[in-house]
């Protein structure tokens, strides 16, 4: 009788920590998840906007100096050009990227957030961080845009 109840005992154990184990993988909270606006983020913050125009001015500086030029020149430094161009487009981007991803992990603290997604991975989302953002990157002074 003694082997059978402490049987008994090891199995009624086991079936709690099968339920309780069962249980809590059901009854844990959902993940809280948040997503941005990576595109709206850069059209409407003062950051973002300071970025394009800075893109913009250079194009613009880009092509007064391409159009003073032979066409023999033209054709040799063509590359140059494009490749200048490209290079202070990259540049931004990637201080923007760098800043926006400074501001999610921030917002992601703040708000107990466990993950935020850019919303261009997302089929559906309900919980947009993108107006918090807008609002941080144009309240920043303009020395950020440098």
């Amino acid at each position: 009788m003694t082997k059978s109840v402490s049987w008994g005992v090891v199995g009624a154990l086991a079936v709690a920590l099968v339920l309780g184990t069962v249980l809590g993988y059901f009854l844990k909270p959902a993940a809280r998840l948040g997503y941005i606006d990576s595109q709206r983020a850069l059209t409407e913050s003062e950051l973002g906007q300071q970025y394009m125009a800075q893109i913009q001015a250079a194009g613009e500086a880009l092509i007064q100096e391409f159009a003073q030029l032979s066409n023999e020149q033209k054709v040799q430094r063509q590359a140059e050009f494009t490749a200048r161009q490209s290079q202070l487009e990259q540049e931004l981007s990637r201080k923007f990227q760098s800043r926006l991803n400074e501001l999610a992990k921030q917002l992601g603290q703040e708000q107990k957030l466990d993950g935020i997604f850019w919303h261009s991975a997302m089929a559906y989302g309900s919980h947009d961080l993108t107006d918090a953002v807008i609002s941080a990157l144009t309240a920043e002074p303009a020395e950020q845009a440098e």
